[in-house]
């Protein structure tokens, strides 16, 4: 028989759980407040957790609070002080889905993302889990293997009643095994006639008087003879949340009703006994859980099962759960057990788990699927977050040019392409092991249409990066997105209007540059568009060695032309006699045109050709109807940033996301490191041929 484990002078120790969610977030609120637009409500969780924690504080009790990763990733100073504060940290999922609305793949990602940013945050084992809205059920088994593929000791997910939101009324009313190493342990019930009746909290512990929930926990803890579970919400505290129109009245009614009597109820229940209360928390859940057969005495103890009392525990940590066993002769009921044949008819096919057809699915695009990779590049073109190097093309350059592994992830729902990530891995003894969306591009990272798409995608390349055992994941934002990871504040980019008129954009260029242009014009120089990139080539490589770095290969540009067609386009300036004097290759992209890669003679300066090169690049991209000319990535305060800035463009922050996982810092792999100086300085005196011959094979690792 299952027991409770009770304290010196027969004080039951009872379990309190807080699901750190904030009130937009409510599952029945969903209906009338789209997850897109979380981010525009007024966040109040933090004030609401810092008043719990200040309360259980005041009483010395200890909870758990079941966090929801995207709060924790917006505050996460808040989930330190909860760990601070001697409570557990546990999960409740990172986006706020129900199970039972997601395919199995888009659940475990939901949860193994929630623990493992819960565990970057806080520094702490995340061992136990509790589902949206209590939504795992006869439905959806498979959650319990997921759960334990993730990692996760203990669930808290299942409330054994009958609810329109929830609820699974034929399960154990207490903690049970559902797989060998996961306890499911349900929030409190209490059994009258032939039903289950909710008592551990939530709405109804504001919508009943108080008098009823305190007689309900009384029953479990004597007449069950089982410790209480409880919860409840942050929200639950705050009186003067924002109020939410066009709720319907059931709505209205179950979220607001109370609000106000609930932080008296949790304070002031019951004062702090003066004695005889242990402190100690539940050592063993096996010993708390399950006997080894004895049964107790059948006397009845007095039990302390309210909030202000020093009995409230939370629910188990470091809870030892090999030792676990059920009693002599107990067995689970068959839609729990995992060994049960009953369990192959509750599993559905994955392509119906969730509803209809409304579940993501990740994929990783195959080098050999030119249909896949149509549609990529179709969503890439249609995605304003995308960029020029989002491309499917870039997998086979990185493969073939220079041999690296990637990772071309995608999301779709109902064959629709919700977002993509471009990944690449550079292994390199000197230069690091890493993981890069996108290595040789200035922009990268997650592009999607929907958050549920671009949470699925970063968290598998955060897996993906663990697999692979890198120093560092990088993402190449163009927008930051995640606050706490280290940044890379060295790049900016530039980027400008191009004006319908090729007179007014003349006219735009601030008059220093401006005379430069005209100089070129003056000298009658004059621009063509190659073929092929082989005199662009030659004025590049003689360029960067100059520099003093490493130059990519002809084959390399050779590659590009070929993948990207019309949209890789090499524009090489020539004096009257048709020498070239300066040249760059642009990629071309909607309206936008980059000027990608350039180089120059050393006579390009005197005859103002590279200022000449950028404008005929910009007078043919307007007469082409082009709209945006994107000037490229520069290093701070180096000669390229001022030379745009002279050009009338302002710079603008990229925001180059790290996490860290073998290394202590951001690397540095750029020029201006002062430990590149020597190498840079002996690299200029390389003979020319050998430069070109030796430069790929140290480029191929530095992009």
């Amino acid at each position: 028989m299952a027991r409770h484990q009770r304290q010196p002078g027969g004080v039951t120790m009872n379990a309190l759980s807080i699901d750190v969610e904030d009130y937009f977030q409510v599952s029945a609120f969903a209906p009338f407040i789209s997850r897109a637009d979380w981010d525009t409500h007024e966040c109040r969780v933090e004030r609401n957790v810092e008043r719990i924690l200040e309360l259980l504080e005041t009483s010395g009790a200890r909870a758990t609070f079941f966090t929801l990763g995207w709060i924790a990733e917006r505050y996460p100073q808040m989930v330190r002080r909860i760990v601070d504060g001697g409570h557990e940290l546990a999960s409740h999922g990172f986006g706020h889905h129900r199970a039972h609305d997601q395919a199995e793949d888009a659940f475990f990602a939901d949860i193994d993302l929630a623990k493992l940013v819960l565990e970057d945050i806080a520094g702490v084992e995340v061992r136990g889990y509790r589902a949206p809205s209590f939504s795992i059920n006869g439905d959806n088994p498979w959650a319990f293997d997921c759960l334990c593929r993730a990692g996760y000791k203990y669930s808290s997910s299942v409330y054994p009643v009958r609810h329109d939101h929830y609820g699974m009324p034929d399960a154990p009313r207490f903690a049970h095994l559902v797989r060998p190493e996961l306890l499911e342990i349900p929030v409190s019930t209490v059994r009258f006639g032939e039903r289950n009746w909710p008592a551990g909290g939530g709405g109804f512990f504001r919508l009943l008087p108080y008098a009823v929930t305190r007689q309900l926990l009384r029953r479990i803890n004597g007449t069950d003879r089982q410790a209480a579970i409880f919860y409840f919400h942050p929200w639950e505290l705050d009186v003067e949340q924002p109020r939410i129109s066009g709720l319907d009245g059931k709505t209205r009614f179950r979220h607001y009703l109370n609000l106000h009597r609930t932080e008296r109820r949790l304070s002031s229940c019951c004062p702090i006994s003066s004695g005889g209360a242990s402190t100690r928390c539940f050592r063993s859940t096996a010993s708390r859980w399950w006997s080894n057969g004895r049964r107790w005495p059948a006397r009845r103890t007095r039990a302390r099962c309210w909030i202000g009392a020093r009995s409230w525990r939370p629910m188990p940590s470091r809870c030892g759960l090999r030792s676990l066993r059920l009693a002599p002769g107990a067995e689970l009921p068959p839609a729990m057990n995992h060994a049960a044949p009953a369990m192959e008819t509750l599993e559905r096919p994955a392509a119906d788990r969730g509803r209809g057809n409304a579940s993501l699915a990740l994929h990783t695009l195959a080098h050999d699927d030119p249909t896949a990779a149509a549609r990529w590049d179709a969503f890439v073109l249609a995605c304003p977050q995308a960029t020029f190097f989002h491309r499917a093309g870039w997998q086979r350059i990185i493969r073939d040019a220079f041999r690296h592994r990637t990772w071309f992830l995608y999301a779709e729902r109902g064959g629709v392409i919700e977002g993509v990530l471009p990944l690449a891995q550079v292994k390199s003894a000197l230069f690091g092991h890493s993981l890069v969306s996108l290595p040789f591009g200035v922009y990268g990272g997650v592009a999607a249409s929907s958050d549920e798409a671009a949470t699925l995608l970063e968290h598998r390349a955060r897996q993906l990066a663990v697999e692979l055992g890198v120093d560092h994941l990088e993402f190449r934002n163009v927008a930051p997105r995640h606050a706490d990871w280290p940044t890379q504040d060295l790049y900016v980019t530039f980027r400008k209007e191009i004006l319908p008129d090729v007179e007014a954009n003349m006219l735009a260029i601030p008059r220093k540059q401006r005379a430069m242009v005209r100089k070129g014009i003056k000298n009658e120089l004059r621009s063509v568009i190659d073929a092929t990139p082989a005199r662009f080539f030659a004025l590049y490589a003689d360029n960067v060695h100059r520099h003093g770095t490493p130059p990519y290969s002809l084959r390399y540009f050779e590659a590009l032309q070929r993948e990207f067609g019309r949209d890789c386009e090499v524009l090489t300036v020539e004096d009257r006699d048709g020498k070239p004097l300066s040249s760059v290759l642009s990629f071309y992209f909607r309206d936008e045109v980059l000027p990608y890669y350039a180089g120059d003679d050393v006579a390009a300066r005197d005859l103002a050709a590279n200022d000449f090169k950028y404008w005929e690049l910009m007078r043919r991209a307007c007469e082409r109807g082009l709209k945006v000319f994107d000037y490229g990535r520069s290093k701070k305060d180096t000669g390229p940033y001022a030379f745009k800035k002279n050009w009338g463009f302002e710079p603008q922050q990229l925001h180059y996301e790290y996490c860290l996982y073998k290394r202590d810092r951001i690397p540095e792999n750029n020029p201006l490191n002062p430990k590149y100086r020597m190498v840079i300085a002996a690299w200029r005196k390389l003979p020319l041929g050998v430069a070109n011959a030796l430069g790929p094979h140290i480029v191929r690792y530095l992009g």
